[in-house]
């Protein structure tokens, strides 16, 4: 199963951050929301070492590609 890091909010707005094993980000919603949290941001955590595509092609975003490919 994969890590996510995620954060949520609580029932009055307090922001809650923090690392947890599940199936996929579906599973993870439905995790917070039966202990009365909102889901807000999730990300996968990639093993060290570990090579992952679509992170690489987010980090090229924005930049022309020009100054990509110099």
């Amino acid at each position: 199963m994969p890590e996510f890091y995620y954060t949520a909010r609580t029932p009055d707005g307090k922001l809650k951050k923090d690392r947890i094993r599940v199936k996929d980000e579906k599973a993870l919603s439905d995790y917070l929301k039966n202990r009365g949290l909102m889901l807000t941001t999730s990300k996968i955590m990639d093993k060290p070492g570990k090579f992952s595509i679509t992170a690489f092609i987010k980090n090229f975003g924005g930049v022309p590609t020009v100054q990509k490919i110099f």
